[in-house]
């Protein structure tokens, strides 16, 4: 893998970057590195390697989807968990819905009613509370109206 350098900063206390010209989150996970420049222009090792997670929500069967995603990579095995969320409408509000070991990259939405639904998930470091956060997408189940009469007994 060939890293290349998207962005350099000399302000020390600057520890978010949000680079978005050239990348598609909503296609794709993406890898990364860090290193850093001293004061006396020595560089650091490069970091470990990260990578985001890409989510796709589709279709399972009539009233379910399906949310699959790429695992969080970076962080230790067993050192983090999965918080899914959904929504109605892209800009929000999300509900918490589940929350998976760092093994699990499925959820199987059941029940749903003719309706969009938006997921993202978000990986959560345990210690530190690091989260790195996923795209977010949606998807509209088909909905099957049963069209026979309930009978009352």
């Amino acid at each position: 893998v060939t890293f290349n350098n998207i962005y350099t900063t000399n302000i020390v206390t600057d520890t978010i970057y949000r680079y978005n010209t050239g990348i598609n989150v909503k296609t794709q996970p993406y890898t990364y590195k860090m290193d850093a420049l001293d004061k006396c222009n020595y560089r650091t090792a490069l970091s470990t390697t990260h990578q985001s997670i890409y989510l796709d929500a589709t279709t399972l069967t009539q009233n379910s989807n399906i949310v699959v995603w790429t695992g969080y990579k970076g962080w230790i095995p067993g050192s983090f968990v999965y918080k899914l969320y959904r929504g109605a409408v892209y800009t929000g509000p999300y509900k918490f819905t589940a929350q998976f070991t760092d093994a699990d990259t499925t959820f199987i939405d059941t029940h749903l009613c003719d309706s969009d639904y938006y997921y993202y998930v978000e990986a959560v470091q345990a210690t530190t509370n690091f989260v790195s956060r996923s795209n977010i997408d949606l998807n509209h189940p088909p909905f099957y109206i049963p069209n026979f009469p309930v009978d009352l007994i």
